[in-house]
């Protein structure tokens, strides 16, 4: 039963993950969907550190596709994180203590 306020998003959804700022969907297909940091309303810096993954700090009241081939993501508080179907990591998100810097 779908009550009035709620909105249908999208079809096909294989992973959904989110926290207190943003969410990330990947469809069957392997496109990855991304939106939030908007805290409540349009006007909030909660986006402020790219978090939504599509190149700017504005929220995202409405999911925006962000990659595709996508298999795996990981919501961080922050950060997020997704794994193609090649194994090419993907990161984005705040980096000002150099949080994603990867060692190997």
């Amino acid at each position: 039963h779908i009550l009035e306020s709620e909105t249908f998003v999208l079809e096909n959804v294989l992973i959904m993950e989110s926290n207190d700022y943003h969410s990330l969907i990947v469809t069957n297909e392997g496109k990855l969907y991304s939106c939030g940091g908007a805290g409540g309303n349009s006007e909030s810096t909660y986006s402020s550190f790219g978090f939504i993954g599509d190149g700017t700090t504005s929220p995202c009241l409405t999911p925006v596709l962000i990659l595709e081939n996508i298999q795996f993501v990981s919501v961080g508080s922050y950060t997020s994180f997704a794994i193609d179907k090649n194994g090419i990591l993907y990161g984005w998100g705040l980096n000002n203590a150099d949080e994603m810097l990867l060692y190997y």
